[in-house]
């Protein structure tokens, strides 16, 4: 089970230089969830932490995953396990990794908030749009 943290500022404010030192103290309370990878996306008002459990993707998941534009970024812990039914739907979507759940940037992309509405899996997800200014924090519905 991966590890996921974040830190997000409110009100149009921005983060302050102190939360690189917050991040990695998350990450270091919850390192034992994902020994196999440990990765920060740092941004002016959203910044995100991720441990990695490798299942799917073991040679190129690497977490956070973005958009080809970086301007989608997204960490996630669980399965997608109807992804490869779900790529064939998206026009224009091209999967730059082996992880299953890239599927849910090209989702979101293409579906906005409803994205989630067809995934078949386990999973918990944070997922920051830069262009909308919007943080979508999201889980299975028996999660």
């Amino acid at each position: 089970m991966c590890g996921l943290g974040g830190v997000a500022a409110l009100g149009g404010s921005t983060l302050p230089r102190t939360t690189r030192p917050l991040l990695e103290r998350m990450l270091a309370t919850v390192e034992h969830r994902g020994p196999d990878d440990v990765n920060l996306r740092l941004d002016d008002t959203v910044s995100l932490a991720f441990t990695r459990l490798s299942l799917v993707g073991v040679d190129s998941g690497n977490q956070p995953l973005s958009s080809p534009d970086e301007q989608v970024v997204l960490i996630a812990n669980g399965e997608v396990y109807n992804h490869e039914e779900l790529e064939r739907t998206l026009s224009g979507f091209r999967p730059r990794t082996r992880s299953d759940c890239e599927v849910l940037i090209g989702l979101y992309e293409e579906h906005g908030l409803d994205f989630v509405d067809g995934v078949r899996g386990i999973f918990a997800l944070a997922l920051h749009d830069k262009r909308r200014n919007r943080l979508v924090l999201a889980t299975d519905p028996f999660a």
